[in-house]
């Protein structure tokens, strides 16, 4: 209702916890295929969120 309009797509992707996942996107292969990827896509924004049992 406020600020810019929303993205046409977002995608979500679960791991099993939060490191996990900051250790993917700190990885080296993840880093090396930085330029490739901006190629294809546009990261705006990346959100974690950690839901409790």
């Amino acid at each position: 209702m406020e600020g810019p309009p929303p993205p046409k797509r977002v995608a979500i992707t679960e791991w099993d916890s939060l490191e996990k996942a900051e250790t993917f996107f700190k990885s080296k292969a993840w880093t090396d295929l930085g330029p490739e990827r901006a190629k294809a896509l546009k990261t705006i924004r990346r959100y974690g969120v950690e839901v409790a049992n």
